[in-house]
């Protein structure tokens, strides 16, 4: 006989299961399905001036990314200097035959490669560090709402600059900090309760 616990846990799994194939039929004929799959994909591969829709021509982040390796190259260790990532980026993507991602200035739309670009190794070898110590310190705490959002964070670097506006800085800085200190209050409290 199923315990109890079987039985919720096969629950939860099937309602998840039904809600993930009722919003499938829903969206897979709209804007929506075919953003991210389709064009998800195609930013995934290499290609340079061609379709990724119907109507419009790209660059995919891939095609982006090379030219954005292939420069760092150059300045490993100090970059290009902090705010040049759009105009050394452009001059690679000119040289790569890149015309529309040139012509939109494009960022490298990987936060990682864009630290790189402008300040050099150090600078992106700290920012993986703050990342990878903020989900490292909240993994070993089994925080998992601070977890999850230094991971989203994590995730969305890896996509785009995100840290290049001041909304984000502040809204990482303001979030992030507090959940830091939310953390260090708890275990602060819990210290208090043992002793």
């Amino acid at each position: 006989m199923f315990g109890k616990s079987k039985i919720a846990i096969i629950s939860i799994f099937t309602v998840v299961l039904i809600i993930f194939l009722s919003t499938f039929l829903l969206i897979k004929d709209t804007y929506i399905y075919t953003s991210l799959t389709k064009e998800t994909i195609w930013e995934l591969s290499f290609n340079v001036n061609k379709k990724y829709n119907s109507k419009t021509l790209g660059d995919s982040r891939v095609a982006r990314w090379n030219v954005a390796i292939d420069l760092i190259k150059d300045h490993p260790i100090v970059g290009y200097g902090i705010g040049n990532e759009k105009d050394v980026l452009e001059i690679g993507y000119r040289k790569e035959g890149m015309l529309i991602s040139a012509t939109n200035r494009y960022d490298a739309h990987n936060l990682f490669l864009g630290y790189a670009l402008e300040a050099g190794f150090i600078s992106m070898a700290i920012l993986i560090f703050y990342i990878f110590n903020s989900l490292f310190f909240f993994f070993r705490l089994k925080s998992a709402l601070n977890f999850l959002f230094f991971f989203a964070i994590f995730g969305i670097c890896l996509v785009e600059d995100y840290l290049n506006n001041n909304a984000a800085i502040i809204f990482l800085a303001y979030f992030g900090n507090l959940f830091l200190f939310q953390t260090f209050l708890s275990i602060a409290k819990i210290k208090d309760e043992l002793s």
